[in-house]
């Protein structure tokens, strides 16, 4: 059984529902950029209760791995999505133990590394997304 191939090229419908797939598969990348900046600017000016604990837990679980996971043009969101969580997971661990590691401990630290490979990630995305929309025109 293999992946279905939605959406279907079938003329003008198939192209129109193309262009809204493409439109969408930006909008993953926004949402990573605002998300980072709102983390950023959280632990920057040290704003303290729990919108600062929901912000910052909520770009650590989803962000740097919903950064990349889209790159690999997975057919489901439910995988994407799954995906992109223990993509995040993985990352956050590996970033935290480098830094602890070479004595550098800091968690604003490992904001920021982790920041930086999700900024890069949607840079990526943005990049794909230009050079598939070039393509088909």
């Amino acid at each position: 059984m293999g992946f279905p191939t939605w959406p279907r090229q079938n003329g003008p419908v198939g192209s129109r529902a193309l262009d809204r797939l493409a439109t969408l598969r930006l909008m993953w990348p926004i949402g990573i950029v605002i998300a980072a900046l709102a983390a950023a600017w959280l632990v920057y000016f040290d704003v303290a209760g729990p919108v600062r604990a929901v912000i910052a837990l909520g770009f650590l679980l989803i962000g740097p791995g919903m950064a990349f996971v889209p790159l690999l043009r997975l057919q489901h969101t439910s995988y994407t999505v799954v995906s992109a969580v223990g993509l995040s997971l993985a990352l956050d661990l590996i970033v935290a133990m480098a830094v602890l590691y070479s004595g550098f401990w800091s968690p604003v630290l490992i904001l920021e590394i982790l920041i930086a490979l999700s900024l890069i990630g949607a840079l990526c995305q943005v990049l794909l997304w230009h050079s598939t929309r070039r393509k088909r025109e």
